[in-house]
């Protein structure tokens, strides 16, 4: 089934939020690697772009709650305001958690400024799975209000 074109434009844009939310953090993060190399940067990176994604997406169910046409969803409006409520527990939790991130690696291995010890695939798992799924969660939600918002 291909998508409204409402619907196509609520996803551009949740699309467009998260590509510049990866952008505004990864970009500066590779100034800072060539100027103060951090060990374990790869893991770091992609955590601190998926806990910043957070902000993205209460961006966009706030845009969703504002503009979006949900006169025919009623409860699913309504159902916003938590919505709202979660993505900002989440992106708040997620980045301070992407913050603390050093403590956690730290219990892996002892790590010093020039790391080249290896974090295991299991390890990446681990360290990694309360930002994607977070963010999984999230992303589903945004794209079921952008085809509620499209009219499907």
């Amino acid at each position: 089934m291909i998508p409204s074109a409402e619907t196509t434009k609520w996803l551009g844009l949740l699309v467009a939020g998260l590509t510049i939310t990866i952008f505004g953090t990864t970009f500066p993060n590779r100034f800072n690697q060539q100027r103060k190399p951090r060990p374990h940067n790869g893991i770091r990176l992609f955590n601190e772009c998926l806990a910043r994604s957070q902000l993205a997406l209460f961006n966009y169910f706030l845009a969703v709650a504002i503009t979006a046409d949900l006169a025919k969803h009623a409860r699913a409006k309504f159902l916003l305001v938590p919505v709202i409520v979660i993505s900002t527990y989440s992106y708040v939790a997620q980045v301070g958690a992407s913050v603390e991130l050093d403590k956690r690696l730290g219990t892996l291995h002892t790590c010093s400024e020039r790391c080249v010890a290896k974090i295991s695939s299991g390890q990446i798992i681990a360290i990694s799975a309360r930002y994607v799924l977070s963010t999984a969660a999230l992303a589903a939600v945004a794209v079921f209000y952008a085809s509620l918002a499209g009219g499907s």
